[in-house]
């Protein structure tokens, strides 16, 4: 970026969304600097370009080329820019309209997916949330294709999406639902069959509309255990309801409180540590009489 000259701009003075025109002057492996004639360098991180993911950074943009960007965060020390779309290309786009899109990143809340609007090449970066995807127990991975409709367009909270058929609430048609989520209660003792092992945890059918998550951390192992080798498809499994609604159902199968009920004061347990937070650490213990 040595070298470039810089114009009159003041960042104090560009606001967030402000459109601007630009001059590539470099590409990085991460993106590439803009000359937007401020009294810096703009930079466009690669997943602010607003292409597709089979697109390769050095074919989409050209040192030299004229392009259009706004901003997306400004202070004294950085200018941040994006090429994705605006909001504005997804206003008053139909509900029941499928978008072609790509999963980018995932959450515990759901899944991140870059869309294409109408009309448009450049991607607009949205959040599918768990209560908006068919079924929980088939992990999506980043770059995989994906089609969303749009339910909500937000300043604030930019694109809201889903990947559920407009006014279904049903689940998929392989799954044949027993129960509603808001039926199941906190310590509730289920008997379910896991439908898949993912990196962390496993699913579980326990006759729900969604198969229950049981993340590795509830699985009740010890640490030298791997849990995609202890347990598998298709296995037997007894658990108990953390949490449920929201569309989500978070179970367990480690041991319940009432195991430790009664146990005398001077008692020593079993254990291992799991975690550190700020005020000590948190231990995995092993109830009288063994078991998870």
């Amino acid at each position: 970026t040595a070298g470039a000259h810089l114009g009159v701009l003041k960042l104090k003075d560009l606001q967030q969304g402000q459109e601007l025109s630009g001059v590539v002057t470099s590409i990085a492996s991460n993106g590439c600097f803009v000359n937007v004639s401020a009294e810096r360098l703009g930079f466009v991180p690669s997943r602010r370009l607003g292409f597709r993911h089979i697109d390769y950074l050095d074919n989409c943009v050209k040192h030299g080329e004229r392009v259009t960007v706004r901003v997306s965060e400004v202070s004294a020390a950085k200018l941040l820019l994006t090429m994705d779309s605006s909001l504005d290309a997804f206003q008053g786009v139909p509900e029941t309209l499928w978008l072609p899109g790509f999963v980018r990143d995932s959450a515990a809340y759901g899944v991140f997916v870059a869309v294409v609007p109408p009309g448009g090449a450049r991607t607009r970066e949205g959040l599918v949330h768990a209560s908006q995807m068919p079924d929980l127990s088939i992990p999506l991975i980043p770059g995989q294709e994906v089609r969303v409709r749009i339910i909500a367009v937000s300043a604030v909270t930019g694109l809201s999406l889903s990947m559920l058929q407009c006014g279904d609430a049903s689940p998929p048609p392989d799954r044949t639902p027993r129960h509603k989520l808001d039926e199941f209660v906190p310590g509730q003792e289920l008997a379910g069959v896991v439908t898949s092992v993912v990196p962390y945890g496993c699913f579980v059918d326990v006759g729900a509309v969604k198969n229950g998550l049981l993340h590795a951390s509830r699985l009740g192992l010890r640490p030298i255990d791997r849990h995609e080798l202890a347990i598998k498809p298709g296995e037997n499994v007894s658990v108990r309801v953390v949490r449920s609604g929201e569309g989500m159902l978070s179970l367990a199968r480690e041991s319940a409180l009432s195991e430790f009920q009664n146990v005398p004061g001077g008692e020593w347990l079993q254990g291992f540590v799991t975690g550190f937070v700020d005020n000590g650490c948190l231990v995995a213990a092993v109830p009288p009489g063994g078991g998870r």
